[in-house]
């Protein structure tokens, strides 16, 4: 896509100062931003539940809401880093509509934050955690730096 994600600084629910620039070099990222009400849509649920499986492909979730969101809100334990953006600094930044749905954008980057893919607006009702997995996937097979995929050998 040739868009590369410029470095944020966010503090987690938790109170931890997470900057982008962390993952650099290291990690894919999910970026999910989410209204407090997506801590329980289907898509965070799914995600959560498949946590093990994209970190295999060496990624990074974070859900990055534009509120701080009270302790009876939360979900139950995700595995991720939740964000918060107030002001909708970021939310601005990537042009999400201001008032959708409980999840407002999905964007999928290598580990340089370069843009693979994303979902924004009423596109967000296509993504599940397997199409995640997949473009995942996908970027590690474009990926020079990374281990390269074994390919079978051709028989001569």
């Amino acid at each position: 896509m040739g868009y590369r994600l410029r470095d944020f600084m966010l503090l987690s629910t938790a109170g931890a100062e997470v900057r982008l620039s962390d993952y650099r070099g290291r990690s894919n990222l999910i970026l999910i931003f989410g209204t407090p009400a997506a801590q329980h849509s289907a898509l965070i649920s799914d995600v959560a539940g498949r946590y093990q499986r994209i970190r295999e492909e060496q990624a990074e979730v974070f859900l990055i809401v534009p509120a701080v969101i009270e302790q009876s809100e939360r979900p139950v334990q995700l595995p991720f880093p939740i964000l918060v953006d107030l002001g909708r600094q970021l939310y601005t930044e990537y042009g999400l509509p201001p008032n959708s749905g409980p999840i407002s954008g999905i964007f999928i980057a290598d580990r340089f934050g370069e843009l693979a893919a994303s979902y924004v607006g009423s596109e967000t009702a296509n993504a599940t955690s397997a199409s995640i997995l997949k473009w995942l996937e996908f970027i590690n097979s474009q990926c020079p730096e990374c281990e390269p995929p074994e390919w079978p050998l051709e028989d001569s």
